[in-house]
């Protein structure tokens, strides 16, 4: 592993996060079926001391040691019945291999992106289709309060409540999933999420809206809550009767138009190149939430055919690195975990009231890298994406790439119901 880069004004958390408001149980914070809980783009007037942040780097240096994880993480039991630990591993979810790396649904051969076979470019190909959007939500479609952004969906707690529940054992491997926990990435406030660009709010969602040149969201008709004409950036979605709550679109920008955004959101991604030095992107933070920021390289040394080979290879001895590469491939069928995949860091900068009061860095070199951090409303976050190594092979005719996205989490969902080692402290209100 690369030597990790200083970590300024972050403090490791080894303890349950006491008093402030922000990092405290759900019972004490929002609930999700507050009346006057707001979406993405409502404004939250809150005060408190201080946020909880987790790495990718952070959750890295636990080397597979849970014990001091509060509370304590149940073993996961499917098949088998592996150690929560074991997935923790390279080979396993939060590696390249895994749902948020390039092999998953968020890398090029999912459904997002300009190739020929994405539903995106299908949906692109056609006029606004605004009346079908609203048709669908009149039946109880993906932007109805029967969808998965109402209050029965994935982003209300109970949801996730009853699905530990449903678990034999391995209950609190579930509360992973949510606001500080060791996998929060995977869960429902990360890309692959009903908030991220999978979801109705994304390229292949429900919202109507068709994209721009830049990645905008036009109309021809009138958008929701924005003054902009023809450019749409949210969204109203009932919740439950007699409440609605307003979500941020997801767009896809290009590099170059999202690095210049002054007033950019925290629902967007990017498909980028690493030239010299790392890009920036800058995000708005319009509520109090949970922002996660998730990077990896575009492109792989491996076909898909022989990197499901090394997974199938892999889950036969617990995700430990195999060896060997099935199949014949060159370099002499050896397999590098490290030099299979562009290496892309991570590091935001989030600043509140014009000052810098931490600086979180994900540096792995066999993880994707992701950056989750608890955040006040009127923060901003400066994230740097940059190409720390790049595979070689002599079939390579592509740059070294990148995928970057931005994930808020809403309100409601801001607090964390975990506590451990792996997460980290900023001191928003003594510095």
């Amino acid at each position: 592993m690369k030597p990790s880069r200083p970590r300024l004004a972050v403090i490791p958390f080894v303890a349950l996060v006491a008093v402030a408001p922000l990092a405290c149980s759900d019972d004490a914070g929002h609930d999700d079926d507050d009346d006057g809980a707001g979406g993405k783009a409502d404004d939250i007037d809150t005060t408190f001391e201080s946020g909880i942040a987790v790495t990718a780097s952070s959750v890295q240096a636990l080397q597979g040691d849970l014990s001091a994880v509060v509370p304590a993480v149940d073993d996961l039991v499917i098949g088998g019945g592996l150690a929560t630990s074991t997935y923790l591993r390279p080979m396993g979810p939060v590696g390249p291999y895994g749902p948020i790396g390039p092999y998953g649904p968020l890398g090029v051969l999912g459904p997002v992106g300009s190739g020929a076979w994405t539903p995106q470019t299908v949906i692109g190909l056609g006029a606004p289709w605004n009346a079908f959007a609203d048709a669908l939500t009149d039946v109880g479609g993906p932007l109805s309060a029967k969808g998965p952004l109402g209050s029965k969906g994935p982003l209300s707690r109970a949801y996730w409540d009853a699905l530990a529940k449903s678990f034999a054992t391995g209950s609190d491997f579930v509360l992973q999933l949510e606001t500080g926990g060791l996998f929060a990435p995977l869960g429902p406030l990360g890309p692959l999420g009903a908030l991220g660009p999978l979801g109705p709010l994304g390229p292949v969602g429900a919202h109507g809206y068709l994209a721009d040149d830049d990645g905008n969201w036009t109309t021809d008709g009138d958008c929701h809550h924005d003054d902009e004409v023809g450019i749409c950036r949210t969204v109203d979605v009932p919740w439950k009767a007699g409440q609605k709550r307003t979500y941020e679109l997801f767009e896809r920008y290009g590099e170059a138009f999202a690095a210049a955004m002054p007033d950019n959101d925290t629902s967007f991604m990017v498909e980028g190149t690493i030239n010299d030095g790392p890009d920036v992107f800058v995000s708005n933070n319009r509520t109090t939430q949970a922002v996660t920021i998730v990077a990896f390289g575009s492109w792989t040394m491996y076909p898909f055919a022989n990197a499901m080979g090394l997974l199938a290879s892999s889950a036969l001895i617990g995700y430990a690195t195999p060896t060997i590469v099935p199949g014949i491939v060159f370099p002499f069928n050896l397999y590098d975990h490290a030099r299979s995949f562009d290496d892309v860091d991570v590091t935001v900068e989030v600043e509140l009231d014009g000052r810098t009061v931490a600086t979180l860095v994900s540096d792995t070199t066999d993880f994707v890298d992701w950056v989750h951090v608890q955040v006040p409303a009127g923060a901003v976050l400066r994230t740097h994406v940059d190409v720390a190594s790049s595979w070689w092979a002599p079939w390579r005719a592509v740059a070294a790439e990148y995928r970057l996205f931005v994930v808020g989490s809403t309100a409601p969902l801001v607090n964390t119901r975990v506590a451990g080692p792996h997460q980290l402290t900023i001191p928003y209100s003594s510095l």
